[in-house]
């Protein structure tokens, strides 16, 4: 102050030489009243202020303020934040910073304090995550491009995803967010610019299961299906709509190898598509996954591609070495009706054994259709853990109903039946079969009359 007055060019403050002696003392008084930790409900109304001790205190705080410039400013507006959190008015400029904001854009709007509202701003910039319209004129343009925290529907239009999931990605905890409600129930919603660039950045590497499945010619929930056992790279994402991201080098050496291959107008008599291997077999989904990963091994080569057909669904095998090579391998599960046959029953008990979960049921790929079947293992437990009634019949020259009827007597219940399960076959546990003395011989010597 004191060089400025005497008109002396050199300053240990660079940032006070473009300002008069009167703009000084203005700024040297907003700063002082604004910094001390504890201020009057209107700071810059001082009494007193000729006072040697009032003006003391104000200069020194103002001094320490303007020394570390701009940390010194940065660290009161951070005091001020913490001291208005939770308040009504904590989302608003105007409700954090109060008469320092409002003097800063009014009084102090002269083109000389560009230094002190860009330090301002600079702290905005990084720290504020409140509300911030474009309606604010003060602010200026370029200040948007920095801002650390943005609204929602910012975040939504630079990642091209919803509100929605943008909201189910702060719910994962895979972006930081801050909330803030008004008195009137409105909800505000700030996302940190940072989470966002690392969202799209992790995006770009990676393309969406719809954009794979147009690509590359199969059908979503088929791919779905195959992805983790074809895919190592692929991971599941909790984006709506989006319930796989694959990488975009796995897709692109599929494309490469495609483009590689030979062109046919027509499937050769003497081959056979991918296409047609998904809709009408003979391979179920295990062994064309192993069939595809042969190929991308270079293990087993396709003899070329079909132009009529998209991406993967045109690869073209040579019938008679494709079916040597992975058609031997027959499925060991068998279709319901097929257990029916072995076990010697009608198919409504059959469905009915594997409904009471006494047959072991598995989904499997026929075609384009899914259906149920039971695994030739599973149909081994159930011979060894079950038996049937009228099979236990047939072995003593009886009638199924006098074996029941014997068996209930010496308190042998069955696991299903007509009356559990409404299974038309009675059912028995081995084990307890085997403890029956009369039926253990093998010779129905039971005194009852069958």
């Amino acid at each position: 102050m004191e060089q400025l007055v005497l008109g002396l060019t050199e300053t240990e403050m660079p940032e006070l030489k473009r300002l008069s002696p009167q703009q000084c003392s203005r700024l040297v008084r907003l700063l002082g009243v604004y910094g001390s930790p504890q201020h009057a409900r209107a700071p810059q109304k001082i009494a007193t202020a000729e006072a040697l001790d009032v003006s003391w205190t104000v200069s020194t705080v103002a001094a320490e303020m303007l020394a570390t410039w701009p940390a010194g400013l940065h660290h009161m507006l951070e005091r001020q934040s913490k001291l208005a959190a939770g308040h009504v008015n904590s989302g608003r400029l105007p409700g954090v910073f109060g008469g320092f904001y409002r003097a800063l854009y009014g009084t102090f709007k002269d083109p000389e304090f560009n230094w002190v509202r860009a330090a301002f701003e600079d702290y905005i910039a990084s720290h504020w995550s409140g509300a911030m319209g474009r309606r604010n004129l003060r602010m200026p343009d370029s200040l948007w491009s920095r801002l650390n925290w943005v609204p929602i529907s910012a975040a939504a239009s630079q990642t091209g995803l919803s509100k929605r999931q943008i909201s189910g990605l702060i719910d994962q905890n895979e972006l930081h967010s801050a909330r803030r409600t008004t008195p009137s129930g409105r909800e505000f919603v700030m996302i940190r610019q940072a989470d966002i660039h690392t969202l799209i950045s992790a995006s770009t590497d990676d393309v969406c299961l719809a954009e794979a499945s147009s690509v590359l010619g199969v059908k979503r929930q088929r791919l779905s299906r195959l992805l983790p056992f074809l895919c190592a790279g692929a991971k599941k994402s909790t984006l709506h709509g989006t319930p796989w991201l694959i990488p975009k080098d796995w897709v692109h050496k599929w494309t490469e190898m495609l483009g590689a291959l030979a062109e046919h107008d027509t499937v050769p008599s003497w081959a056979m598509s991918l296409d047609q291997l998904l809709r009408y077999g003979p391979l179920d989904e295990q062994r064309l996954c192993v069939l595809l990963r042969d190929v991308e091994a270079r293990d087993f080569l396709p003899v070329g591609r079909h132009t009529n057909s998209v991406g993967m669904a045109g690869l073209l095998f040579h019938r008679d070495h494709l079916i040597e090579r992975y058609g031997g391998q027959r499925s060991t599960i068998l279709p319901i009706p097929d257990v029916a046959v072995r076990l010697g029953v009608k198919q409504e008990v059959a469905y009915a054994l594997a409904n009471l979960g006494l047959l072991e049921v598995e989904i499997y790929t026929c075609g384009r259709r899914q259906a149920q079947g039971v695994s030739t293992s599973s149909l081994e437990k159930f011979h060894t853990a079950y038996v049937l009634a009228a099979n236990v019949a047939k072995s003593l020259g009886r009638s199924s109903r006098a074996v029941i009827k014997a068996l209930t007597d010496d308190a042998i219940e069955p696991v299903a039946g007509p009356a559990l399960g409404n299974c038309r076959q009675t059912v028995y546990l081995r084990k307890d079969l085997e403890a029956v003395p009369w039926l253990a011989t093998g010779r129905g010597a039971k005194p009852n009359p069958w």
